[in-house]
Order: C-alpha cells, then structure tokens, then sequence
C-alpha cells in the first residue's frame, strides 16, 4: 500500500486531498479525487473551505498521472 496524508490549503489550512505520495501527489483519476480545474493560468484545485485557487502542476509518475501543487 502506498503512503497517503492530508495536504492543507496553502491559504487557509484546512484539508484540501489526501496525497499518494510523500511528494503531495494527487492521482488524475482517483475517485476521491477533488476535480482539477483548467483556465488560461494552467491546472488548479478550488479549496473548498476558502475558495483560494490552488495552482497544480501536471506530472507522470510510474503509477500514472497526477498533480502536485505547483
């Protein structure tokens, strides 16, 4: 199994997704998953507590793909 935490708004604190990895990985297509946003700036998570816009980065791991906050 692999290693999971929480990962916090970088604004407020509160608990955004539960990352796969220690590198705050969130998989593309877990069902849990918060849905990952695109505009003209790139990938971004909304974080449901504060409404701040989490800016992602799209990376391919060996499991598959995913987002780190960027």
């Amino acid at each position: 199994m692999l290693p999971t935490h929480d990962v916090d708004c970088p604004e407020c604190g509160k608990f955004v997704y539960t990352a796969l990895s220690l590198e705050d990985v969130l998989a593309a297509d877990a069902p849990t998953a918060p849905p990952v946003q695109t505009d003209a700036r790139g990938p971004y998570l909304r974080c449901p507590h504060c409404g701040a816009r989490i800016a992602m980065k799209r990376i391919t791991t060996p499991g598959g793909a995913g987002y780190r906050i960027a």
